[in-house]
């Protein structure tokens, strides 16, 4: 079990709680599934598949270019070529990939608060 990427999923649970975001719900539910079991390969390319799904609509629709391309190269970095020390790992992958994702959702609900 990744306890660190768990841990990074919290904050959606916060826009599923504040929202209502069903698209939380599924990321949220995705994330948990694949780092609670990190060696089923399925659940992992299903997590990776339905975030790129998502990843792609928000960034074609709302224009949330920079969270997305800072995900998206972090997240292909830290697959092509794997870090030596597996927490240093999670916590990129916590603090960039699972922390843009977080950001586009806020800033899709509640615009106003996050750019003032």
């Amino acid at each position: 079990m990744r306890w660190i990427n768990v841990a990074g999923l919290l904050p959606f649970s916060y826009t599923m709680a504040r929202y209502q975001c069903p698209v939380s719900a599924i990321i949220w539910f995705n994330g948990v599934c694949f780092h609670c079991n990190p060696r089923n390969r399925w659940l992992k390319w299903y997590d990776v598949a339905t975030n790129v799904a998502i990843g792609s609509y928000f960034t074609y629709w709302y224009g949330m270019h920079i969270y997305s391309i800072i995900g998206t190269l972090t997240f292909g970095y830290i697959t092509g070529y794997p870090m030596q020390c597996p927490t240093l790992e999670a916590i990129v992958h916590s603090g960039l990939v699972q922390f843009m994702g977080w950001m586009t959702m806020c800033l899709m609900y509640d615009y106003d608060v996050f750019v003032r």
